[in-house]
């Protein structure tokens, strides 16, 4: 979807049309072994064999490269660089893989950084500045199949803005990551923004990004405020979202924020935490038709828990349902009107509501 592939016909979104090619081509065995891979990361993990890869690279000319910086110095004098689109670097710790082979490619539309942990995001910005075609950037860092943290300055330049036909950003991991630039906003083409495990950020400022549609943020911190949210009407992912009321700042997200991004689907988690009282009547989940799984997790509600699980009534096509540490004596009366739910999961829950949930089976 970055790159523009996915032609829209009518009214179906691009997501639907990319998961139904997806899926084709693993019929047809294209693609072999799909996993879930860290599904908090919203990553599916395939492979395709040898020979269907090296015959890819004859047919699109060579517009793929896997760089491995490990490689002898001279290894790649061969490689046509004028005509690489998309790049995947590994270990691009020693940065003679950066100096040498990004200012060569011009063209570039794609660039991943694997297990670049001690890389510098801000030299990687100051090289691929002028690469005004790029469309996707992935800067996290993988070890042993867990993302962690590019262990260097981490800061975000200014610069970024002017990559203006980025689609798609993952800097997952970066938890020394504090805050983003405001230049940010610039980027109005963004549609996937991932920030899972940036747990030093402060603030994410969404409001201005007119075309998100994919936001990752679990595993930030609890008191992460995200700003804007509310303008993105048309936004379908948000994995996480932190209710907390600190008593030393006024300021938090609040439930009006998600009242009317009624296009959520897959998966949300609530995590709420001395969280304000919800306004009579909110209705913050009941439209949100296309969400299917909903997981809300308590901390340290107390008094205000039963009203705040009235709040929360979710769309009835919900279809699985997490309870984490709610202390309340009762469940709320909407329980009964979610005919679609196949998993209902209670975890320590303090008084296991067990008046609500007579009669169900």
């Amino acid at each position: 979807m970055s790159q523009d592939y996915l032609k829209v016909n009518g009214s179906k979104e691009r997501e639907i049309i990319g998961q139904n090619y997806f899926d084709e081509l693993v019929k047809r065995s294209f693609f072999q072994d799909v996993e879930v891979d860290l599904p908090e990361y919203g990553n599916i993990r395939c492979k395709i064999h040898d020979f269907v890869h090296d015959f890819l690279q004859y047919v699109t000319n060579n517009e793929y490269l896997n760089f491995d910086s490990k490689l002898e110095p001279n290894s790649d004098e061969e490689v046509p660089y004028d005509k690489v689109h998309h790049l995947t670097l590994m270990d691009p710790v020693t940065g003679y893989s950066m100096h040498r082979i990004l200012p060569n490619c011009k063209r570039l539309r794609t660039i991943r950084a694997i297990d670049g942990s001690h890389y510098s995001i801000d030299l990687i910005f100051q090289l691929i500045v002028e690469l005004k075609s790029l469309r996707t950037l992935a800067l996290c860092s993988v070890s042993n199949d867990i993302p962690y943290a590019i262990d260097v300055t981490l800061e975000i330049p200014k610069m970024i803005g002017g990559l203006i036909h980025l689609r798609y950003l993952d800097l997952s991991g970066n938890g020394e990551l504090k805050e983003l630039p405001s230049v940010m906003g610039s980027l109005y083409n963004l549609q996937t923004l991932k920030l899972v495990g940036c747990w030093g950020l402060e603030e994410i400022d969404v409001g201005r990004l007119i075309n998100l549609r994919h936001l990752y943020v679990n595993k930030c911190s609890e008191r992460v405020l995200i700003k804007g949210i509310e303008k993105l009407k048309h936004m379908q992912t948000l994995d996480w979202f932190p209710v907390v009321r600190c008593y030393d700042m006024d300021e938090g997200n609040k439930w009006e924020q998600l009242k009317d991004v009624n296009q959520l689907q897959g998966s949300l988690s609530i995590y709420m935490k001395h969280s304000r009282k919800m306004a009579k009547n909110a209705a913050v989940m009941v439209n949100k038709s296309r969400l299917l799984e909903l997981k809300l997790e308590f901390y340290w509600n107390v008094a205000e828990e039963r009203e705040i699980m009235n709040g929360l009534e979710p769309h009835p096509c919900l279809e699985s349902l997490s309870i984490d540490g709610y202390g309340g004596d009762a469940f709320s009366d909407w329980f009964s009107s979610l005919h679609c739910l196949r998993v209902l999961s209670l975890i320590a829950c303090r008084h296991y509501a067990r008046s609500s949930l007579k009669g169900r089976s």
